[in-house]
């Protein structure tokens, strides 16, 4: 039988890797293989499809790359990018992930100033400047209790290894 090993590339690993390289034909196998690309960090690689050894491409076959972009998945507020809280109020707000992490991660939620918003995981309990959630595992991260402390207005941010705040 014949066997034909089709390569196929990624620019730059280090924004993502090709599951299968190369993709070997046989005579005994389909005209159709599978690979995956497999995003590691935020940026732009070129997947390509190499030529086969003893193989020429014909000058009409053009579509043999393409860019693909990675981006972050992003941390999430159940209230979207504004939350208004009244001073010596709490509300509460859901924060999950847009993608489920590959291995446990951290999740630090952050308030640009306690002395206006502080926040806790407990609502009986008075707030800080960041609470973390560890080893989270899955999309949903958990809650928190925003605490309006003074008029004003503060940012609160959350972060992981490998998110993007939302």
């Amino acid at each position: 039988g014949v066997t034909i090993e089709v390569p196929v590339t990624s620019s730059d690993p280090s924004v993502g890797t090709i599951t299968t390289s190369p993709l070997t034909f046989t005579s005994a196998t389909s005209y159709v293989l599978n690979t995956q690309f497999d995003p590691i960090a935020s940026g732009t690689t070129t997947i390509a499809v190499g030529t086969p050894a003893g193989f020429d491409i014909p000058a009409e076959v053009t579509r043999r790359q393409l860019t693909a972009t990675v981006t972050a998945p992003k941390v999430l507020f159940s209230h979207g990018a504004t939350t208004i809280v009244g001073k010596d109020l709490q509300i509460a707000v859901s924060i999950s992930l847009e993608a489920m992490p590959p291995s446990a991660v951290d999740v630090t939620v952050t308030s640009s100033s306690s002395g206006i918003v502080s926040i806790s995981k407990n609502g009986l309990l008075e707030g800080e400047t960041s609470v973390t959630f560890s080893g989270v595992t899955s999309t949903s991260v958990g809650q928190i209790f925003v605490q309006g402390r003074s008029l004003n207005s503060a940012t609160l941010t959350a972060g992981a290894a490998a998110y993007a705040s939302g």
